[in-house]
């Protein structure tokens, strides 16, 4: 008995648990950002880049320019297209206006910023809340990231299309810095040390205070700007912070307030710009808003179907050891209690969280169609049922507190505390997760990737290996090359051939044979040409 309980207890701790799988996040961003360098631009790209190119072109290719033109460029389309300030500036300053060589920089940096600002978030978020650092943080940031990352909707227009992957997963990853800041300044100073002058602590925190204030006015006036989808979640993420505050009486969520303001100023701003109604006309089909709230909830669900598989449920249970170590083997002071009445008003907040990510499509186009839009649903989505599997673990499996008797202790009785306590940090640090689980995770992981039928489109990492490894990705470049070298000659009315390859990661839509499409009148206006079209 005592031999099949050592087999099956038998595992890695937490630590080299955490290792093993920052070392599996480090191998599936390998293939994704080697596939980054055949990256193209194309539609919107040339559209939100044509002004700032001008601009950088005719002042002697100075950044002067460069920022001019996305000014400018934000303050054309607020008037004539949509209200997304921050969106456009950054789609604007596209790489590829210093060349289209550099068109690469842009999926590397929104996918860069999306890993980091994922770091950020859980880092702060577990200091927070849990009030632990170290390399179990690591572990689950990295386990959180590629559960995000492998089974992202659409790779394409998540990373390689810069356009599209800025307005979206870019926004989404300045929520996240902005979140994370807001706790910061809700919690204990960043950098402090117990042992040392008080006086200089004081200093130090005032500091950091005031840097935290700051970033947060500014990362607030950016997401403000950002996506609908991205504003409104982010509101509702704002005024549930500040109801919890007030129900542990934090006072200090009264440093939100300038963030707030900013917040509020920028979401007035992207709101009322002109543009939105002119943009509305296209679509005279959409609802209004109170129907578009009403059919968010159906909406929902039809896609709670696809996002919610064997697989998704596997990663939760590979993130469990560390929603048990933080909420049940977790000792440290916490004002979390996690009361079993919590479990349901949890899970109906957190479904309505995610049903109103489907509002701003309904409301604005009549349909949730976009990929790069059920991009960010999608992770919500995700973090969601991340969150829930925490709580409920904590209301569940975690025991109540003892509170310590401390009138009338003797010395022993101290001494007894003491031990006792060695022994909770002992057991604690030797919390092992069960190698018998571990391989059969690995079985059931591995039946899932053996039955797909889609394996490209199911697992971003392995999808870009594929591109890679066939020679798809290469070739594609190689013909938009000669394309590219056939736009910097003096004709005019340049037709194209198609592509023979389309790797899915890389576009999702060809020129069409029509010079009046979108498509080919932006890229036609990019390169100064009268029109381009395919043969």
């Amino acid at each position: 008995m005592k031999k099949a309980k050592k087999i099956l207890t038998f595992g890695p701790n937490i630590k080299i648990y955490s290792f093993m799988l920052l070392a599996s996040l480090a191998v599936a961003l390998i293939p994704l950002f080697l596939l980054t360098k055949y990256a193209i631009p194309f539609f919107d790209d040339y559209g939100y880049s044509a002004p700032v190119w001008i601009h950088y072109m005719l002042g002697g290719y100075r950044l002067r320019g460069v920022i001019s033109g996305s000014l400018e460029n934000v303050v054309h389309m607020w008037h004539t297209w949509q209200g997304t300030y921050s969106s456009i500036f950054f789609m604007g300053l596209n790489p590829m206006i210093f060349g289209e060589q550099y068109y690469v920089i842009g999926p590397v940096f929104v996918l860069c910023n999306f890993v980091f600002s994922l770091f950020v978030f859980v880092f702060v978020t577990v200091r927070h809340f849990f009030q632990k650092s170290g390399i179990p943080v690591l572990g689950l940031f990295s386990g959180i990231a590629l559960f995000l990352i492998l089974f992202l909707y659409s790779p394409q227009q998540g990373f390689y299309w810069f356009n599209g992957g800025i307005h979206y997963i870019g926004m989404f990853s300045f929520e996240l810095l902005f979140l994370s800041v807001l706790m910061l300044l809700c919690g204990k100073p960043l950098f402090s040390n117990s042992r040392s002058d008080s006086k200089k602590n004081k200093i130090t925190g005032v500091v950091q205070i005031v840097i935290g204030v700051i970033a947060s006015m500014i990362l607030g006036f950016v997401v403000a700007g950002a996506n609908f989808v991205t504003t409104l979640q982010t509101m509702i993420l704002l005024f549930s912070g500040i109801l919890l505050s007030v129900y542990f009486k934090n006072k200090k969520v009264l440093l939100w307030i300038p963030s707030l303001i900013s917040f509020g100023i920028g979401f007035y701003l992207n709101l009322s710009a002109p543009g939105n109604a002119v943009r509305s006309a296209y679509f005279p089909d959409s609802p209004d808003a109170v129907h578009a709230i009403l059919l968010s909830f159906p909406e929902s669900i039809s896609f709670l179907k696809r996002f919610l598989d064997v697989k998704t449920v596997l990663f939760l249970l590979l993130l469990f050891p560390f929603a048990w170590v933080l909420t049940v083997k977790n000792k440290n002071e916490s004002k979390f209690r996690y009361p079993v009445w919590g479990i349901p008003l949890v899970m109906v907040w957190s479904y309505c969280l995610y049903a109103a990510c489907f509002t701003p499509g309904l409301y604005g186009t009549g349909a949730v169609n976009l990929s790069r839009m059920i991009n960010v649903i999608k992770i919500t989505f995700q973090f969601l049922l991340v969150v829930n599997m925490f709580y409920i673990t904590g209301a569940v499996f975690r025991t109540p507190e003892r509170k310590n008797a401390t009138v009338n202790a003797s010395d022993t009785d101290v001494s007894e505390i003491i031990v006792s306590k060695e022994k909770e940090d002992s057991a604690k640090s030797g919390f092992k997760v069960p190698l018998v689980a571990l391989v059969l995770w690995l079985a059931l992981f591995a039946l899932c990737f053996a039955f797909c039928k889609d394996r490209v489109g199911n697992y971003s990492s392995y999808g870009a290996y594929h591109y890679l490894a066939d020679g798809e990705a290469k070739l594609f470049h190689a013909q938009y090359e000669a394309r590219l070298a056939k736009l910097k000659t003096p004709e005019m009315d340049i037709r194209f051939e198609p592509y023979s390859v389309r790797p899915w990661f890389l576009i999702w839509q060809d020129l069409s044979a029509d010079p009046g499409d979108d498509q080919n009148k932006e890229m036609a206006y990019y390169y100064g040409k009268n029109s381009v079209a395919i043969e």
